[in-house]
This record gives structure tokens, sequence and C-alpha cells, in this order.
């Protein structure tokens, strides 16, 4: 058989192999990320991870093995467990919420922070994107299981898990500060899809959840945020109005609001944002009602 016919078949026997085996039976990572989020597989079944002193032992289950089937928890719907150990410290277990996805992070907390901590995130997969957050935190000589909540709840909706970072101490306060954002703003103003919500900063701090989002010492967060927010609101054309109200909840934190009025009742002044007016739709307007429902909200979720 000539060279090239066989260079030629090992290529599409290659390819073949390639497309065959599907991306989510690899195995984890040979060496686990810290402070990263790292979906996981079904496929990888039960497995142990050693990563920034600790030693995680996980374990995927389904609903009706140890959990019993109920409304929250359907035949088949799987969910990760997870026990923590790491040095002589009593071993924690965490275990997710079932739903369509597990996302596993290992890391320390905050810069001073003497041991890592484990983060297990549980995604629901419904259209608001919720998901439960799940620690163990050293403390002492024990892990301390707690959830992440806000607003007395600890299904956090508009999560993205994929796009969701590593908690910092963004304030310089020592303390693990976990960027989420304002769900008052989904849905609000606009379609779904074109909404823009605003931060909400909520802090772990000693076991505990606390919203944090009116530190001043988180202006850089904000001052990046309101840039885009500002420049999205004066240039989109469709539903601009979502973004227009992010702009000015990110200028109500650095006490900027005022300034954002008057380009905000410009924008709604406009009027038809496309140059035709044959094509000016309903979207291509900010209604003119606007401004005042965004200013109840802007009040009654407390932007000053």
């Amino acid at each position: 058989m000539p060279a090239g016919v066989t260079t030629l078949l090992r290529s599409l026997f290659f390819l073949l192999f390639l497309f065959a085996v599907p991306a989510s039976a690899a195995a984890p990572p040979a060496t686990w990320p810290l402070e990263h989020f790292v979906q996981w597989q079904p496929e990888w079944g039960n497995k142990t991870i050693e990563a920034g002193g600790l030693r995680v032992r996980t374990v995927m289950r389904r609903c009706g093995e140890t959990r019993p089937v109920s409304e929250a928890c359907s035949p088949g719907s799987r969910y990760l467990v997870a026990v923590v150990s790491g040095g002589r410290m009593a071993t924690t277990t965490l275990v997710g919420q079932p739903g369509s996805a597990a996302y596993l992070g290992i890391g320390k907390l905050t810069p001073d922070a003497k041991m890592s901590s484990v983060i297990l995130i549980s995604h629901s997969g419904a259209s608001a994107g919720c998901v439960t957050i799940d620690l163990a935190v050293p403390e002492g000589r024990v892990f301390r299981s707690a959830k992440l909540a806000a607003e007395g709840s600890d299904s956090l909706c508009a999560v993205d898990p994929e796009m969701l970072e590593w908690p910092r101490d963004l304030a310089g306060r020592s303390r693990a500060e976990f960027v989420l954002r304002d769900t008052a703003f989904h849905c609000r103003f606009t379609s779904c899809a074109a909404s823009r919500l605003p931060p909400r900063v909520i802090a772990f701090v000693h076991g505990d959840s606390v919203d944090v989002s009116r530190d001043p010492a988180l202006a850089p967060l904000y001052r990046r945020e309101m840039a885009a927010m500002r420049d999205a609101c004066e240039q989109e054309r469709d539903e601009a109005q979502g973004a227009c109200a992010a702009y000015a909840a990110d200028a109500a934190r650095l006490g900027l609001l005022s300034e954002a009025w008057t380009v905000i009742e410009a924008q709604v002044q406009r009027g038809c944002r496309v140059a035709r007016p044959e094509d000016c739709a309903d979207a291509t307007r900010i209604p003119e009602a606007f401004p005042a429902a965004l200013a109840s909200v802007l009040s009654t979720q407390g932007y000053r």
C-alpha cells in the first residue's frame, strides 16, 4: 500500500476514535487545579482527590439509593457527595443537591488561610440558573460545613457555575467574598435574556453569609462594571434599559447616581434607536415609564 494512502488511513482511524469517545469520559485532572471550579462528570465514578493538603473522596449518588425519592430528588437524578479530610482534622461530608451538574473546588478562601477549603456547587438546571453552594472550612481541629446564603435562602439564582470565580478578598478585610448577581433586576425591565444584573457580594465569615455589597472598599469592582454597563446603555439597540438599570445600580454604589440619571434620561429621550423609522420596533425604544420603575427598585433594594 502506498505510503500516502497508509498515512491517510491512519488519520481517518484517529479521527473516528477521537469523535467516538465523548469528552466527558476523560479522567479527572491529574493535577487538581487549586482555586478553580471543575465540573464533575458522572463517568468519573468514585474518586479520591489529593490537593491543597486535603484529601477529598467523591461519590456520585442517585436518588433512591441512600436518599429517598421525593419532589426534590426525582428518580434517576444524581448528586455529588464529597468526604473531606486533611492532616489531623476530623472528617466532614458535603452532600450536594440533585440537578443537572456538580462542580468541585479546592483552595484557600483568604490569602492568610493556613489550610484549604472545599466548595461544592450543585446546579439545579432550571432556567433561572439556581445553585446551592456547600463549603467545608477548617476551624480549629474540625471542618465546619455550611451553605452560602442570601436573604435567608441557600438557593442562589442567576449563577452560572462556568463563570463563577473563586471567592477573593476583594475588600482587603481578610474574608472570602463571592461575587454573585442581584436577582431583583432579573426579567424586571426587559426580557430575561436581555437582563443585566449588577454585582452582589456575599462574604463568608465564620460560617455565616453576609451581604457586604455596600462596602466602600468594593469601589474598584463597581467602577469596572459601571463603565461596561454605561457603554451598553448608550450603544445597545434592543432592550437597552436592561443595561441602563445595571449602570444606575453600579453608579449608586459609588455615589454617582445623579450623573447616571442624566445619561439614562437622555437615552429615553432618544426614542427609536435605529436609523430607519420603518425598523423601529418596541424593543428599540426605552419606555418613558422606565426611569420611575427603576427608581422604585433602586429604593426598595437599598441602592443609594
